[in-house]
């Protein structure tokens, strides 16, 4: 039955665009990868009693959809992105420094050793432990940034909510959507909104 699934020229450039039910959670999403990769997943990895509500659900917005709400999806992308980016970052003078201090007593056999040892590698700690002390400012304020542009763009949501749920009610007439998911029942059984 699920291998009659035709993707159709329309979604196979998804990405950037406004989807409803990408996940069963969520009334909609912006595609942040190919709706054909995710109707993979459904196809492989979702319980047989789901999957024809997931696909038939998950559809395309047609109709005219608030410009500040993908605007603000595509802001808080980017933070998240920044975000990510800037705890990446961190590993590499995180690295740098530890390693340096888990190397530093292995490389000198006497004490005299240990301290010549201790004061030439004490200016290279420094550095490495300020690099290390600024990367993770660095990821701090990334993480607040992207929290508060989250914080925005679910503000705008909540302006266009009306507008949003109207949209869905005419573009999704079967769906039995009740807020928090598409499984109220907890299987696919239900038709209805709740």
């Amino acid at each position: 039955m699920h291998d009659q699934i035709v993707m159709t020229e329309s979604m196979a450039d998804t990405i950037g665009k406004p989807f409803w039910h990408i996940h069963h959670d969520t009334l909609f999403e912006i595609a942040a990868y190919s709706i054909k990769t995710r109707i993979g997943w459904i196809l492989g990895n979702k319980p047989d009693h789901e999957i024809e509500t997931r696909l038939r659900l998950l559809r395309p917005i047609q109709g005219e959809f608030p410009k500040d709400v993908l605007c603000a999806y595509g802001a808080a992308q980017d933070a998240r992105r920044s975000s990510e980016a800037a705890m990446q970052a961190t590993h590499k003078p995180c690295t740098e420094y530890h390693y340096e201090l888990a190397t530093l007593s292995n490389e000198a056999e006497s004490y005299e050793e240990k301290e010549r040892v201790y004061t030439g590698s004490q200016k290279n700690r420094t550095a490495l432990g300020e690099a290390y002390d600024l990367s993770i400012t660095k990821m701090h304020a990334a993480a607040d940034t992207a929290r508060d542009v989250k914080q925005a763009y679910e503000e705008v949501i909540l302006i266009h909510a009306a507008e949003i749920e109207a949209l869905h009610d005419l573009e999704c007439p079967d769906c039995p959507w009740n807020g928090s998911t598409i499984f109220p029942n907890g299987a696919d059984t239900c038709t209805t909104k709740s």
